[in-house]
């Protein structure tokens, strides 16, 4: 038997066919599952196994305008999960592609979720943003910068962080500036999270500025120092009641960190 669920934790149980070749047993699940609940991301289980299958994003109304086609981003995302792993990079591995999607192998729970449950172990969650910082770092030395390294595009297993979703990946901004727009990205990401832990945010913030030995660090502080000003026009916005405005409620914050 195998479980197939939508990124939203529905799911059931259907009968696998029977074969020798189990990637052409988890490639029929997949298609199925895919063509069943149209789900941009789904989960799978098969065997005891969890991967996740991604489909080509299906684009309605006015985005159609502003986004690039998604067939074209489909393909650059898959590219760039091949390519940065060949290059060492923290990235699921990707396990086939069909003509509408690809299937990653499991990565774990998402540093997202951690950070949004108050009872969540602190010192796991405070480990695994460690882990991130130093993922994060060692990526940034081999010369390539994520695009978007927020905490739901990073995921934990309790041995091993894999960065995810790479769709805003692009060679421009392997540089020093891509770099620090990463750090400052995944630092805002984490204080913007209804769970308040200084104490584990300042133990990434030090394992990343440990290991840095190409100035990353300095030219963050240099953009916080040149663009952080504009923070002032996002105070109406912070005024709003918690939990709203989190990401903007986290500005001050950041700009103190990085001062």
């Amino acid at each position: 038997m195998c479980r197939i669920s939508e990124f939203d934790g529905n799911s059931k149980m259907v009968e696998c066919p029977s074969s020798e070749n189990e990637n052409s047993r988890l490639f029929e699940v997949a298609f199925d599952t895919v063509s069943a609940t149209g789900a941009r991301v789904s989960r799978i289980e098969i065997d005891g196994k969890v991967y996740w299958a991604k489909q080509i994003e299906e684009v309605k109304g006015r985005s159609r305008l502003f986004k690039s086609s998604p067939q074209c981003l489909f393909d650059k995302e898959l590219a760039a999960l091949e390519n940065l792993r060949k290059r060492g990079a923290s990235v699921p591995k990707v396990i086939g592609r069909a003509t509408s999607f690809f299937l990653l192998e499991d990565a774990g729970r998402t540093l997202h979720s951690m950070w949004c449950q108050t009872g969540h172990d602190a010192y796991g969650r405070a480990h695994a943003t460690e882990q991130a910082a130093i993922a994060l770092s060692a990526m940034h030395h081999k010369g390539i910068a994520h695009g978007r390294p927020v905490a739901r595009d990073i995921c934990w297993d309790g041995v091993l962080i894999r960065f995810v979703d790479l769709e805003n990946y692009a060679p421009a901004l392997n540089c020093q500036s891509g770099f620090a727009r990463d750090l400052l990205l995944f630092i805002h990401s984490i204080l913007s999270h209804p769970v308040q832990d200084d104490a584990a945010v300042m133990t990434a913030i030090n394992a990343y500025n440990q290991r840095d030995t190409i100035g990353v660090w300095d030219h963050a502080r240099t953009m916080v120092r040149r663009y952080g000003w504009l923070e002032v026009f996002t105070r109406p916005l912070q005024l709003r009641k918690y939990p709203h405005a989190l990401e903007f409620k986290s500005l001050p914050r950041l700009r103190s960190l990085f001062s």
